[in-house]
């Protein structure tokens, strides 16, 4: 169950190497690649690295579409399709940080004093 909550996070980030190795920004692919290898650790701070790396590419797909989009207005070409999928990628990618908030996931990464685990979320012992 953990590897299959965990292969959306992974799939994303692979995609975002993709998307660096095509942008030309090859420098970012290694630790991207590199940072799937803390998921062996179980700590609460890779969950957390990984919710925040999540966010921000998520942030990175919409500002690419919206970039994307600008300069096909200008250019007057359609932009329907490439909202479509820039925009699937990006929801794709927060749907991936949202699943660190699931109870496998948070039992499988202990959380600390800051990020609370499933007992203190649902008030139980």
């Amino acid at each position: 169950m953990i590897a299959l909550q965990l292969t959306p996070t992974v799939l994303a980030v692979l995609v975002f190497c993709a998307h660096c190795f095509r942008g030309g920004l090859v420098l970012l692919i290694p630790p991207l690649l590199i940072s799937l290898g803390l998921l062996v650790y179980r700590s609460g701070a890779v969950a957390r690295f990984f919710q925040l790396l999540l966010l921000a590419i998520s942030g990175v797909w919409v500002f690419t579409a919206l970039r994307i989009g600008m300069q096909r207005m200008e250019a007057g070409e359609p932009l329907l399709r490439m909202a479509l999928i820039l925009g699937a990628v990006a929801v794709f990618t927060l749907f991936a940080a949202a699943l660190w908030e699931s109870d496998t996931l948070l039992r499988h990464y202990p959380r600390t004093l800051l990020s609370p685990g499933p007992s203190e979320r649902s008030g139980g012992a």
